[in-house]
């Protein structure tokens, strides 16, 4: 029951009450034997903290759930699916979305592909689909569109057969953001229009600042300015009333592009600093690599330079030389760029 009530918490963006709901799972657990319930209050625990931007905590708890899960199926020399989507499934989804935006890419990935790879040994349809959805969340986030695009058409064609209607709306979300980056921005934007549709039509309130970045981001393809501000707006103010804020920085970084084009070159730059500091302080090194990269790219030649050695570099040098994704590679060409480089 109360595996239920998180659930449902956590998708209507009660990230309090599921909070407490999983401290009160784990709390009964302490007076049993079994496992399965110390598993999903970390979970729930590691699924609440994700979505309000605390990575790092709901990295540990996503890890001390497939922790015991696995010793469990040692003891038990068996399969576990419960509460119809199987719960290291679950954890290695999670971890995949946060190991990526806290810049540990391949981690990340690698993450997400055991989930999509344990739900296939499993062979339960339901928690296939989810793996595939939120592989390619962890493709679009990291830069691969052409891999987002792939699974993400994947997981819709398999939600729409099954009749998995959870899964409908964000994987036609994520379609839909690829699409746009592939240079398809109007078949895009139709795609995502009727994802946010599907999504609010499951009363989903989480993800939906997400959602609306995606939203905005193929409106900036499509030269629609003036409407992708008026988006991202919202999903700030959204996001600071739910308190969903792993996407945040994001929504702040495309605020202040879309500024920039405008021409608001002081907002635009309150805007992009506003995401540095979101993202340095979720510890989320990718975000706060994209942002710094915008600020640059921003600056007239003088203050650049020093944007480019104080903010740029360091995070930049984090990610190691043999690091090889989009942004990293944006970051290195940026930064090879400058006077006497």
């Amino acid at each position: 029951m109360l595996s239920g009530l998180g659930s449902y918490e956590i998708t209507r963006a009660g990230f309090g009450k599921c909070q407490a709901i999983a401290e009160e799972c784990l709390s009964r657990a302490a007076g049993q034997q079994s496992k399965p319930p110390f598993i999903m209050g970390h979970l729930l625990l590691g699924g609440t903290l994700f979505l309000k931007g605390e990575l790092a905590p709901a990295r540990k708890h996503l890890e001390e759930a497939i922790l015991i899960y696995e010793q469990d199926q040692v003891a038990r020399r068996g399969k576990q699916v419960l509460y119809v989507q199987d719960q290291k499934s679950t954890g290695l989804c999670y971890l995949g979305l946060t190991l990526t935006i806290m810049g540990y890419l391949d981690n990340g990935l690698r993450a997400a592909e055991s989930g999509l790879a344990h739900s296939k040994s499993l062979g339960g349809l339901h928690t296939i689909n989810f793996s595939l959805c939120y592989l390619a969340a962890v493709h679009h986030i990291r830069g691969d569109s052409l891999s987002a695009l792939e699974r993400a058409t994947q997981s819709l064609e398999s939600a729409r057969e099954l009749g998995f209607a959870t899964w409908i709306g964000i994987s036609q979300m994520i379609r839909g953001a690829s699409l746009v980056s592939n240079g398809k921005s109007e078949e895009g934007l139709a795609e995502l229009g009727r994802g946010m549709k599907a999504h609010a039509g499951m009363e989903a309130t989480a993800y939906q600042p997400f959602a609306m970045a995606l939203f905005a981001q193929g409106l900036i393809a499509a030269g629609r300015l003036d409407e992708a501000l008026d988006a991202l707006s919202q999903a700030l103010t959204m996001s600071e009333a739910t308190g969903e804020l792993f996407y945040a920085s994001e929504l702040w970084r495309l605020k202040g592009e879309v500024l920039g084009k405008n021409g608001s070159l002081a907002e635009a730059e309150h805007c992009l600093r506003e995401g540095i500091d979101m993202a340095r302080r979720q510890g989320a090194k990718l975000f706060e690599l994209r942002n710094a990269a915008s600020l640059c790219r921003l600056l007239d030649p003088l203050r650049k330079q020093a944007a480019l050695r104080d903010i740029l570099a360091p995070v930049h040098d984090w990610f190691g030389e043999v690091v090889a994704a989009p942004d990293v590679n944006d970051a290195r060409a940026l930064l090879a760029g400058r006077t006497g480089t």
